[in-house]
């Protein structure tokens, strides 16, 4: 099949999503099949680009930052707007002349894209899928745009997501569930000679317990949680030290991670934490390592009113493959991955103190942590493998392909 993707942004912007299709396309790739994807435009970067085998095509009109922070005012200036979009994607879509177009969250933030996809394709005869990343109930622009935008089909990254959208009015049958997956041998436990060059490139890691939240700094994914928390781990174990992966050029598409980066260094500030939490723009390699350096993983989404809860939780299964016990909240779909006292903890959202008490329970006893771990990792080679999610994914590609 040729297979056109769209999505707001790729690596090396951070993201869910964006280690999603980073995994995914290259595997479809991998089968046969043609793989393109419509990204955002980054400066000093080549338009077109090949990564692992999928064409990848860099476009200003994928920066939602165009769009968010103008709003327009005037009937005639989103017209052009939507035109704009509408004859770039067009293009596009005409030259690679694909079987179906997969769009990832362009039921979200504007509609142009989705739009424009929409009426492309039934001019073009061709199937529209959408894969929901996320659900804000609360939104009105998210449930007008996963509404009334005629997406052939809807894939929905866990049982959570499909529930949501049933209950904004979407039919059962049109939404298929597809977990996402990774690679086991990629995400895996190290050996302490494998983490030696971790140690040396990070001494500051040396002989210490890691609390790793490998998640963008941000408020839905409950930072300050994992911060606060760890004004009280530190009492009991003054070696322990919390790890942020999330420094660095990550999606930012309500305009609101550089005043929160502001709030977190002013509370790692006032709760004298500096020498017990590490932030660092990590490269991939260096997550990877970290994973299996870390002695717990920790998930703390808080969720919020405007962008509603987790929709799956990536890091979650990133960490269980790692051997490692993930403490994760009740937010949205968590509680499908971490089964409490099993894999991990669940603690209720935004409670610092639960979660404190959760990451002290299992630096206290090694055996624990290692059993979770082990439990973990079985599930996640069970079922959330790339394999699982490639399979599932054509399924629902061939279900609309005639």
């Amino acid at each position: 099949m040729r297979i056109a993707c769209i999505h707001w942004a790729f690596p090396p912007t951070k993201g869910g999503v964006e280690t999603h299709l980073a995994t995914l396309l290259p595997e479809l790739v991998k089968l046969n099949h043609k793989v393109f994807l419509l990204t955002e435009y980054i400066p000093k970067r080549s338009k077109v680009e090949d990564f692992k085998g999928v064409k990848v095509h860099r476009s200003k009109i994928m920066n939602l930052s165009n769009y968010v922070s103008n709003i327009p005012v005037y009937k005639n200036e989103y017209e052009r707007l939507y035109e704009e979009v509408e004859r770039e994607i067009g293009v596009w879509i005409k030259k690679i002349k694909p079987d179906l177009v997969h769009a990832h969250n362009l039921n979200c933030f504007v509609p142009y894209h989705g739009v424009a996809c929409e009426v492309i394709c039934e001019k073009m005869h061709i199937p529209l899928i959408l894969t929901v990343h996320q659900v804000w109930p609360n939104n009105p622009s998210f449930v007008a745009y996963t509404k009334r935008i005629k997406w052939t089909k809807i894939i929905a990254v866990s049982k959570f997501v499909k529930s949501e959208l049933v209950k904004l009015g979407i039919e059962k049958k049109k939404i298929e569930v597809v977990y996402h997956g990774l690679d086991p041998t990629r995400f895996r436990p190290r050996s302490e000679a494998e983490l030696k060059s971790l140690f040396k490139k990070y001494p500051k890691l040396k002989n210490k317990r890691i609390i790793l939240h490998p998640a963008r700094i941000d408020e839905f994914k409950g930072t300050e949680y994992g911060i606060r928390a760890m004004a009280i781990v530190k009492k009991s174990f003054p070696d322990a030290i919390l790890v942020l992966t999330g420094a660095g050029k990550q999606v930012s598409f309500f305009g609101d991670i550089d005043p929160y980066m502001k709030k977190i260094a002013n509370l790692i500030e006032e709760l004298k934490l500096k020498k017990h939490v590490m932030l660092a723009d990590f490269s991939m390699d260096d997550v990877l390592m970290l994973y299996s350096a870390s002695d717990v993983v920790i998930n703390p989404t808080a969720g919020s009113y405007e962008k509603g809860d987790e929709a799956f939780g990536l890091v979650t299964i990133e960490g269980n493959a790692s051997g490692k016990p993930v403490i994760v909240s009740t937010s949205g779909a968590l509680p499908e991955i971490i089964k409490h006292g099993f894999n991990g903890f669940v603690v209720p959202k935004r409670d610092h103190i639960a979660l404190a008490n959760s990451i002290i329970k299992l630096l206290s006893n090694d055996e624990l942590r290692k059993k979770m771990g082990e439990n973990g990792r079985k599930l996640v080679e069970q079922k959330f493998t790339i394999e699982r999610m490639v399979k599932n994914t054509i399924d629902v590609y061939k279900s609309t392909v005639k």
